[in-house]
């Protein structure tokens, strides 16, 4: 708690850039923490499947009680560090800044709540990040609710924490050695095969890609909004996503940007590619946040990487 401070302000004034960075980054932590002693539990007994309600604009989308639990976890942190910020959920939006936010929040609560719904054992997470109202990335956090670590990206700086530790300590990320090419032993693409909304269309343009794959590459198929911090370990060399939302991308992405890599939206006709980053305009239109999605997302650890990739696009697209 920041004492009796009116909402976001010190003797009047708006909190500086690096109180808000101070703030935001002790919100990582806290929730990180709380969200595992909540989550953790219910996970390992399966609680928290009932529906609350389908979701606008998403037909084959709904809204788990174990979604909503994150978003109420975030909402308390931020009202006692008293700091004016605009929260962006998967389902809802909430403005804790007077309508004048100096930090965004991205979450999400509970990656892959369809498959925990289902009685599969898939990893769960939940995933939060942070912006600037400018754009710019103030740090992220992964929780693998089911192994209680947490992948945390504070001042540019990957790290991982054992919760399920007393005394616990991050220890920083060392990546895996970079892999440039498609074509190498080591390689592992990422993307999401668990709808034929995507995997139909990310087979009929790259399987020219995975036939090119060694055979000890790999097609990672669980992706979402996780998997950044998998790109941050060099685990996953690339993530590959046709109409992937906003909403999947911007919660865990500064942990890959921080550990080097790039994200990029790719022009479907001419393979043109643009850098990706959180857009200010969300903030007055959040709608674009929640339902606005990238014709093909491109995240990978290396510019060349990323461009090959593209080229298998070029040459395997299905017009």
């Amino acid at each position: 708690m920041v004492g009796q401070q009116e909402l976001g302000r010190i003797n009047g004034e708006p909190l500086s850039p690096s109180e808000v960075r101070k703030r935001t980054r002790g919100i990582f932590s806290d929730y990180a923490d709380k969200a595992n002693e909540i989550l953790h539990p219910m996970v390992e007994k399966g609680e928290g499947k009932n529906v609350l309600a389908s979701v606008p604009g998403r037909p084959d989308d709904e809204q788990y009680q174990i979604d909503a639990m994150g978003e109420a976890i975030l909402i308390g942190f931020v009202r006692d560090a008293q700091l004016p910020a605009l929260v962006f959920g998967e389902h809802n939006i909430y403005d804790q800044s007077d309508g004048k936010p100096q930090v965004i929040f991205t979450i999400d609560s509970f990656d892959n709540s369809s498959e925990f719904s289902m009685g599969l054992p898939t990893p769960v997470y939940s995933v939060l990040g942070a912006y600037n109202s400018d754009g710019s990335p103030i740090g992220a956090v992964v929780l693998d609710i089911r192994e209680e670590k947490a992948y945390v990206s504070i001042r540019k700086t990957n790290g991982v924490t054992d919760l399920s530790l007393i005394g616990r300590h991050t220890k920083e990320i060392e990546p895996l050695p970079l892999i440039n090419s498609i074509r190498d032993d080591r390689i592992t693409i990422a993307t999401y095969l668990g709808s034929n909304e995507y995997n139909l269309k990310f087979f009929d343009n790259f399987r020219n890609l995975v036939e090119d794959m060694p055979r000890k590459g790999r097609v990672f198929g669980n992706g979402g909004s996780h998997i950044y911090a998998f790109m941050a370990t060099g685990a996953v060399d690339a993530y590959i996503m046709f109409d992937e939302l906003h909403s999947e991308i911007l919660p865990g992405l500064p942990l890959a940007l921080a550990a080097g890599c790039v994200a990029s939206s790719i022009d479907l006709e001419t393979g043109e590619v643009s850098e990706y980053r959180f857009n200010p305009e969300f903030i007055t239109n959040p709608e674009g946040y929640t339902h606005g999605t990238v014709d093909l997302f491109i995240a990978a650890r290396s510019p060349q990487l990323r461009d090959e990739i593209v080229q298998y696009y070029l040459s395997g697209r299905k017009n």
